[in-house]
């Protein structure tokens, strides 16, 4: 994650650890999707946050946006 992502605004908040998760909108292919950026300074946190970066990059926003909270 590009280090001027982490900001305030993209703090995972309620998390003890430093959690940033950027989104962001991507156009193309006849539609859009959404590309993840996120990192953490802690192990564990920074394997979840790859996991959303892995598992949600490039996802339909619409289909995105079904994914439970």
């Amino acid at each position: 994650m590009d280090p001027a992502l982490k900001t305030d605004s993209n703090r995972v908040r309620g998390c003890v650890s430093q959690v940033w998760v950027h989104a962001e909108p991507v156009e193309g292919g006849g539609g859009r999707s959404v590309r993840f950026h996120a990192d953490s300074d802690a192990q564990l946190t920074k394997g979840l946050a790859a996991l959303l970066v892995l598992g949600l990059s490039g996802t339909p926003a619409e289909d995105v946006a079904k994914v439970p909270v």
